[in-house]
């Protein structure tokens, strides 16, 4: 609006001289000043001279008049210029931080774009995340957090002086640097971590700042500046998987493990609601009489194109996406309608999610699970790892006592991996103890390991626990661990997951003789 004004200014101004000139011209061409003096001498009485004098200043005092109005003009525009300016700004700039935002990173993508249009110059990027920032917002508040981000923008400035630093997100940044050669970009990343990792004064409380760093460049992991960011963006979500302060650089396989993570994302509900993850049963074989004992119930999904999700993929689904309650609770009532049907004493084992020992209601839910399948509670038996024990150990001793004193058995899995100790031993009572699979692997040929595996077996012969080992392969093991004490034995050499049908199969091939009565 302000081009507009000042152009029709200048053009009226150009027109009023042009027209002024002609005047000038046309009056010299008539001698119109002689005339006009010589009619002013001979009619003296009408005092025309004086009535001209008036025009003339009149004419002057409209003429500074208009200057003064174009002054004014001057300032106004300068000040439009300034507003629109600040306005630009603020779109493009972070208030909190002032540093650009996602519009300001709109137009450079736009004009890169534009300048390059056969081969970008090379060109670095790292998406920062900062971890628990949540958590700073709910504990201390949003002013806190606020200045948090302030002092991240701050750390990164210092870091990155002469280099393109935005804040992208709520606790998200992202550092654009130029002619960044390829083997710089994890020393890039790594300074990023360095500086805004650390310990941060907010509020009067200490506040460490956990660091996540997803890194990619032109060329090496895309061709433009467009194609790097999404790369940096699928290594950000990948290093969010991991620790709390993680470097990831970009890598075509990220890309396929977001989409895989994705699709399950999607598709776990309807899977869960459908019943579509069902219960398999590796057998557990007493090592002394050679027969199956029972079974562990371990879930398998088949997916609509015939593929088995791995278990480890789908429960981390689960878990990340609230449904563990949801699918743990739809597979342990059809675990105990299907070990209702086989033949006493066969017992199943069911495993816990730790996220579920933070619900105190969950002894309740599995004891009446098995009461509507009428499956007797001694047959029943729910597998608790350590690290669960760790997390919530007060809800963990009143569910471990709520189910024991109901019947059910509970058995501490995958012992030898988490945080084993007497302590742990000592404070909660179990039935059985799982010996991991990692120790029977090599313990006949490993003096340490065999070791550790003796000790686990006379612990469970002190304490009364009965003990079963995972991961039997071979024969010579199974003999080895039977020599040595060990009650229980679980593996590929006795049988993989199996469906319910299957199971009840084996049990019907492989049970112990039953002594008949004396006559």
């Amino acid at each position: 609006m302000m081009g507009y004004l000042r152009h029709r200014a200048v053009t009226d101004a150009l027109a009023l001289l042009a027209l002024g000139v002609f005047a000038g011209l046309l009056a010299t061409w008539l001698d119109a000043f002689e005339h006009l003096v010589a009619f002013l001498a001979h009619h003296e009485e009408i005092e025309a001279d004086e009535l001209l004098a008036a025009v003339v200043l009149t004419g002057w005092c409209g003429f500074i008049y208009a200057l003064r109005r174009l002054s004014d003009l001057r300032r106004e525009s300068r000040r439009r210029r300034q507003a629109e300016g600040d306005a630009d700004w603020m779109a493009s700039h972070d208030p909190l931080t002032r540093l650009p935002n996602r519009h300001f990173l709109a137009k450079l993508m736009e004009q890169r774009e534009a300048r390059y249009r056969s081969a970008e110059p090379r060109t670095g990027v790292l998406r920062i995340d900062l971890a628990g920032f949540k958590q700073v917002n709910d504990a201390l508040g949003h002013l806190a957090g606020d200045g948090l981000l302030a002092e991240t923008a701050e750390r990164l400035r210092a870091a990155f002086p002469d280099t393109t630093v935005l804040r992208v997100g709520g606790n998200e940044f992202m550092v654009i640097m130029e002619e960044a050669l390829p083997w710089t970009l994890p020393w890039s990343a790594q300074r990023a971590l360095k500086a805004v990792r650390g310990t941060v004064k907010e509020a009067g409380e200490e506040i460490e700042i956990g660091v996540r760093v997803g890194a990619a460049a032109v060329p090496e992991h895309g061709p433009t500046l467009r194609e790097v960011l999404r790369g940096a963006d699928v290594a950000l979500q990948a290093a969010r998987q991991g620790n709390r302060n993680e470097i990831r650089i970009f890598d075509p396989a990220m890309r396929a493990q977001m989409q895989a993570r994705a699709w399950l994302d999607r598709a776990l509900p309807a899977a869960v609601q459908s019943g579509a993850i069902r219960p398999y049963y590796q057998p557990v074989v007493d090592l002394a009489g050679g027969h199956v004992a029972g079974f562990e119930a371990l879930a398998r999904w088949r997916a609509p194109d015939g593929r088995f999700v791995p278990p480890d993929q789908f429960i981390a689904a689960a878990e990340r996406c609230g449904l563990i309650g949801t699918l743990s609770e739809h597979l342990l009532r059809q675990v105990c309608e299907d070990a209702a049907g086989w033949p006493a004493p066969v017992w199943v084992a069911f495993n816990l999610s730790p996220l579920q020992l933070a619900d105190s209601l969950l002894a309740r839910r599995i004891i009446a699970a098995a009461r509507e399948a009428t499956l007797p509670a001694q047959r029943l038996e729910v597998e608790i790892t350590e690290s669960a024990l760790i997390q919530e150990p007060e809800v963990a001793q009143r569910v471990i006592d709520e189910l024991r004193g109901a019947g059910i058995r509970v058995a501490l899995d995958d012992f030898g991996t988490g945080y084993s100790s007497l302590a742990l031993l000592s404070r909660f009572s179990f039935d059985k103890i799982k010996i991991d699979r990692s120790f029977i692997r090599s313990f006949r040929g490993d003096e340490k390991q065999m070791k550790i595996v003796r000790s686990i077996l006379g612990l469970g012969l002190g304490l009364g626990t009965a003990i079963t080992a995972e991961g039997i392969e071979e024969a010579g093991q199974q003999r080895l661990l039977r020599e040595l004490g060990c009650q229980y034995g679980q593996g590929y050499l006795f049988g993989a997951a199996m469906p319910c049908p299957e199971a009840a199969s084996l049990l019907a091939r492989n049970q112990p003789e039953r002594k008949q009565p004396a006559a």
